[in-house]
């Protein structure tokens, strides 16, 4: 699909003598022409980076341009560095597809040129419909196949596995990587229509490859090909920027198949993985697997205070209110690995402050945190207890 779109895209280009782009509805850019006239830094970026500036993308809404149904001319803005612009919704009946945008200057677009401009778009929006047709079908498939592959049933696993990995999906031998993108609570058509935008998003189908995507327990579970362990930081990137996107309010786990595990255990940490980046703050809604550090240890736990103490009992008077500074501190020591140079810059306090709080601590705890599985058993026990702790 996409090599018919960057047909249609430069054909239009070649005829008007103008750059012409196309983006999804969440502006991630699928398509860019050759350059022709004027340009502006952020078409540049967008190019580059295949998404548009967040900054950006706000202007361009704050025009109206989601519901439009006529192109939209939008002005230039010095601050943003953008020269005027004209957006072209691609949009069959109330259904949404993208926009097609041109550069509005040097000379301006003339009314000729808009009237090819849509007819062009109108091309392009006959694809992208029948694009996001296939691809309303194919999660249709993908939905009992992923209910088998993450089910009980043996021979339904083992027949979805098989299924998964031939020739006409992921490939032969195939290692998994498996996403879980978590929706925020609301009612059930936004949480229908957040899936259903995630689902159709081109720009993701173009990062990852070849993939599943279907609703899987209360998650939206994306399956396709394990790369590079772990995933690059450009990767998760592009990944997390691209799936917000296309419904903002989200969180997203990400786990790679470990040999020898089942898919359904690869799935189950993916959606933990979801859980605390949709729960813990330091995750900012994208968490994978690899990078949980302590909260791996709560995996399959629940996150109640009597599981914190369980996890470490000697702690017990530490996870007292009035103790809330020594947990802190204490913690932030074990997150730096025992390192007091880097404990003390990361709570902005002298050396010699540290130490007595340690010396504290050792007199109201012991000192049964600080080494094996002891250590172990009482970061997990604090990493818990400060989330569940009420703010001050």
């Amino acid at each position: 699909m996409l090599d018919e779109l960057q047909q249609l895209v430069d054909d239009l280009a070649t005829e008007l003598q103008r750059s012409v782009a196309v983006d999804d509805v969440a502006i991630q850019l699928l398509a860019a022409s050759a350059h022709y006239g004027a340009i502006d830094p952020p078409r540049i970026d967008s190019v580059l980076a295949r998404r548009a500036d967040a900054a950006i993308v706000a202007h361009v809404r704050t025009f109206g341009i989601d519901h439009a149904v006529d192109p939209v001319h939008i002005p230039d803005s010095a601050e943003l560095r953008t020269l005027p612009r004209i957006a072209v919704p691609l949009r069959d009946g109330s259904d949404l597809y993208g926009f097609l945008w041109l550069i509005d200057a040097d000379p301006p677009v003339t009314p000729s040129e808009l009237t090819m401009a849509t007819k062009g778009a109108r091309a392009i929006t006959e694809l992208l419909r029948h694009n996001a047709a296939e691809l309303d079908d194919l999660q249709a498939q993908d939905t009992p196949l992923l209910a088998g592959l993450f089910g009980d049933d043996r021979d339904r696993r083992d027949a979805a596995l098989a299924a998964v990995t031939g020739p006409d999906r992921l490939g032969a031998g195939a290692s998994l990587r498996i996403a879980a993108i978590r929706f925020r609570d609301g009612d059930d058509d936004t949480a229908e229509a957040a899936r259903h935008a995630v689902t159709r998003s081109v720009a993701l189908r173009q990062l990852i490859g070849p993939a599943l995507v279907a609703p899987v327990g209360g998650y939206l579970a994306v399956v396709s090909r394990a790369g590079p362990r772990p995933p690059s930081a450009a990767w998760r990137e592009r990944f997390w920027s691209t799936a917000r996107a296309a419904e903002p309010a989200l969180a997203v786990g990400l786990a790679d198949q470990l040999p020898g595990e089942s898919p359904a255990a690869s799935f189950a940490r993916a959606a933990y993985a979801a859980d605390v980046a949709q729960r813990v703050g330091e995750f900012d809604g994208f968490a994978c697997w690899s990078e949980l550090g302590a909260w791996q240890l709560l995996f399959g736990l629940p996150w109640t205070p009597e599981t914190a103490l369980e996890l470490h009992p000697p702690l017990a008077p530490l996870l007292r209110p009035e103790h809330r500074l020594l947990a802190t501190t204490l913690l932030t020591y074990l997150d730096s690995g025992g390192d007091a140079a880097a404990t003390v810059a990361a709570l902005h306090i002298h050396r010699t402050t540290l130490y007595y709080r340690m010396d504290k601590i050792r007199d109201l705890v012991g000192s049964s945190w600080s080494t094996g599985t002891g250590r172990l058993g009482a970061h997990a026990a604090l990493v818990l207890a400060t989330r569940l702790a009420p703010s001050s």
